[in-house]
């Protein structure tokens, strides 16, 4: 049984040390996409204050200004717009980089359950505790026994 053991636990650390290197692989992949998520959602966080200010400044002269509708004014409602695209963009570019995030996630299960289905095979195919016994007669010889202590004993019985 202790073999039959040993066996299966090296069969199971060589699956583990197959899979080793491109489970990490996947996990520092999953840890960079995280961290683009997160520069993405800061950048259009970012572009979408950059674009309410920009709106906020231009209805201000609008209103403020001496002329409703002056070249600075439509200048403004131009970049405001532009703004508005660009925050379009950013959050379709967050919405690419979960989605990347995700994908990541799905491969490393898919290899987490192939990991876990081979090493399942193994162990229903390799089980010590399964594994038909082989019967073996060992003979004693004399060469092989030896007598250290050798004792008496005796039960009083009377006879009537």
């Amino acid at each position: 049984q202790q073999t039959g053991h040993e066996r299966r636990d090296e069969m199971l650390e060589r699956i583990r040390k197959r899979y080793a290197a491109r489970i990490t692989s996947l996990q520092e992949r999953i840890r960079r996409a995280g961290q683009a998520v997160e520069r993405e959602r800061e950048q259009a966080r970012q572009q979408k204050l950059q674009t309410a200010i920009s709106v906020g400044v231009t209805l201000l002269d609008a209103l403020v200004g001496r002329k409703v509708v002056g070249r600075t004014t439509l200048g403004r409602a131009t970049t405001a717009a532009r703004g508005a695209g660009r925050v379009l963009k950013e959050g379709q570019d967050v919405g690419r980089a979960e989605e990347n995030v995700q994908a990541l996630e799905q491969q490393l299960a898919e290899l987490e359950a192939q990991v876990a289905q081979e090493t399942e095979a193994l162990r229903s195919e390799v089980d010590p505790l399964v594994e038909e016994l082989e019967r073996l007669e060992v003979r004693p010889k004399k060469t092989d026994i030896s007598v250290r202590v050798m004792g008496l004993g005796w039960v009083p019985y009377l006879r009537d």
